[in-house]
């Protein structure tokens, strides 16, 4: 048996909460620590926000749909859940910061494969980095969350409804 450690999504040096969303997002603080460049401060947030939607996205697409509610409480309120996050969400920062990898304006959206093209759907799924998916895929923690069954716990989590109040997320 495992244990986990549930603590409240707070802010921290490098990321921020955002309670209506239930996402964490890098604060800027962490793209001026790379020495990172963006035109503007607004374009910077907005893409820091946009990585963040694509991390999330990428979980909860490729994961069970019945584990999102309890998936939602492990990435944000356990230390564990945390860590893959800011994780994920700073190799793509990275990419971002290298190539403009997070922006679907930059991707080539030719499936070589068969000649076609990807839809916009797919290539917005298929955003993260490699890095990213490696961190989302290989971390070392007590639940995979990538899980394709259904996690025991999770049908009690989706149906909490004060689970938000109960556990200040």
């Amino acid at each position: 048996m495992f244990k986990i450690q549930i603590v409240k999504p707070v802010e921290t040096d490098e990321m921020t909460y955002d309670k209506k969303s239930h996402k964490f997002v890098l604060k800027l603080a962490v793209v001026n620590a790379l020495d990172g460049r963006y035109k503007t401060e607004t374009i910077a947030k907005r893409r820091l926000i946009s990585i963040s939607n694509a991390i999330y996205r990428y979980i909860y697409e490729h994961s069970n749909s019945h584990n999102k509610a309890f998936l939602e409480f492990y990435l944000n309120c356990t230390k564990e859940g945390q860590e893959i996050i800011r994780n994920a969400m700073y190799f793509q920062l990275l990419a971002d910061l290298d190539s403009g990898y997070e922006s679907i304006a930059t991707q080539v959206n030719i499936d070589y494969s068969n000649g076609g093209i990807v839809s916009r759907e797919q290539q917005k799924l298929n955003r993260i980095c490699i890095d990213s998916e490696s961190e989302i895929n290989s971390a070392t923690t007590p639940i995979n969350v990538l899980y394709a069954g259904v996690f025991p716990q999770a049908s009690k989590y989706a149906t909490m409804t004060d689970r938000y109040e109960r556990y200040d997320y």
